[in-house]
């Protein structure tokens, strides 16, 4: 007999010993685990006050060079 339990992605098997080897083969040919990716992000709310603490230095200049904005 077999018990499947779906949220913890699990079999519960009573089988003769002599066919739990193939079903464990069987099972681990099935068994692939899916690829995954870990994203990391950082939110940050910085008000115009604290810009200078960022270490950048925001600015715009325009193509002739004589304006400069920030």
């Amino acid at each position: 007999s077999m018990t499947i339990d779906e949220r913890t992605n699990s079999l519960l098997i009573r089988e003769l010993p002599e066919n739990i080897a193939v079903i464990r083969e069987i099972i681990e040919s099935l068994d692939i685990p899916v690829k995954q990716v870990q994203i990391e992000a950082r939110i940050v709310t910085i008000s115009e006050g604290n810009m200078d603490e960022l270490g950048i230095r925001w600015g715009f200049t325009s193509i002739n060079g004589n304006n400069t904005v920030g």
